[in-house]
């Protein structure tokens, strides 16, 4: 153990030791752990800026299909983050998709849930259907 500090002591010293400084051990000791502590905050700078910045904030639909994300087949579409947080395709037509629903708008009645099987009605909302939701 002793052997090994010596050596450490030498390595750290020796551009002062080459010209001609003498170090005292309490000078060695400040020295080191100025070096310590700037080389921790060194660190710290390092690893934060690895997650800082590289990685924008994904709080939407389009951002995460943006992101390159898979985005999964339903209705309404799904993108699903590596994480595993999903968000949902907001839907803001009342018109069939592909012959899948049957368009109620203006029947008296609200079809905010719905089934998703060919011929059930469309969901409703009062943005999209303002005269059945109200």
């Amino acid at each position: 153990m002793h052997v090994q500090v010596n050596v450490i002591k030498r390595l750290a010293l020796a551009p002062a030791l080459a010209h001609g400084i003498v170090i005292s051990s309490f000078s060695y000791l400040v020295i080191m752990k100025k070096i310590t502590i700037i080389s921790g905050l060194i660190l710290i700078v390092l690893l934060s800026g690895c997650s800082v910045g590289s990685k924008s904030e994904i709080t939407s639909f389009d951002d995460c299909v943006k992101a390159g994300n898979p985005v999964m087949e339903s209705y309404p579409r799904q993108c699903a983050e590596p994480g595993g947080k999903t968000f949902t395709e907001v839907i803001t037509k009342s018109e069939p998709v592909d012959g899948v629903c049957e368009n109620k708008c203006g029947d008296g009645q609200c079809q905010e849930i719905v089934c998703m099987a060919v011929g059930c009605p469309c969901g409703e909302a009062p943005d999209t259907c303002p005269d059945d939701c109200k």
